[in-house]
């Protein structure tokens, strides 16, 4: 009877122990961020990082600089600059998209997500094999920290169909 009791214990000894263990496993498993976010924000990163390599741009330290990701389905990519230079705002973006359709172009765009006050920062040209735009004002945008690339039909102000999208930190 005594080496029952004795086998009892020890049994619920480690009974305790691995279920223990079980919940702490399945907690930090749990605490852990998802593979599909920090995969999703490091592509994003090396595509970007590679644009700028390919097309042989360094950005300077201290420049302000936003990733931009393909919104539209496709493999596009972007990075986009921002900064205050002599009094002026200084805005450019290094995109590799597909060409678009005969009558089409890609347009720039700033928002202010607080006010949602939208600016227009011109269409891209083709340069360096890919597409580029430089922006320059007199008006300070800083606070304008999302950046917008549309595929455009029509040249009348409005943004048309998203295709890159990304975010000054």
């Amino acid at each position: 009877m005594e080496d029952r009791q004795q086998w009892l214990s020890i049994a619920a000894v480690v009974l305790v122990i691995g279920g223990l263990g079980y919940f702490l496993y399945q907690r930090s498993k749990q605490a852990e961020p998802t593979n599909n976010n920090l995969g999703e924000g490091v592509e994003i990163e090396q595509k970007a990082n590679q644009l700028l390599e390919t097309m042989n741009i360094d950005v300077p330290e201290g420049v302000d600089r936003a990733n931009l990701e393909d919104v539209s389905g496709g493999d596009g990519t972007g990075v986009a600059t921002r900064d205050m230079v002599n009094g002026k705002f200084v805005h450019s973006v290094i995109a590799a998209l597909p060409d678009p359709e005969a009558g089409m172009f890609y347009e720039g765009w700033l928002v202010n997500t607080v006010t949602d006050d939208v600016v227009s920062t011109g269409t891209f040209r083709i340069a360096k094999g890919g597409f580029i735009l430089d922006f320059t004002s007199s008006t300070d945008l800083t606070d304008h920290n999302q950046v917008v690339v549309t595929l455009e039909k029509v040249d009348d102000g409005k943004p048309e169909t998203h295709v890159l999208e990304g975010t000054f930190k």
